[in-house]
């Protein structure tokens, strides 16, 4: 239930929460844009990190975006 994940999030932050979000990750593995005000990346939707962060593969590279507001979409290609 929602309120036995927020206790175990309480307790132990986001790291053991991170392989069930994800599993689960609706963009999981596919090209995506991310946006973050004036600035936008491309790359392999990987999930999030253990900060939350947004983990985008680029150039064989993965990397991190943290952000107060950001949009994820979905490549249309």
């Amino acid at each position: 239930s929602l309120a036995q994940r927020l206790a175990v999030y309480q307790v132990s932050g986001l790291a053991t929460m991170v392989e069930q979000w994800n599993n689960v990750n609706a963009f999981g593995n596919d090209m995506v844009t991310l946006s973050t005000g004036m600035r936008t990346w491309r790359g392999v939707c990987e999930g999030i990190d253990i900060q939350g962060g947004i983990v985008l593969r680029q150039d064989g590279e993965l990397k991190s975006y943290y952000g107060g507001e950001i949009s994820l979409r979905k490549d249309s290609v």
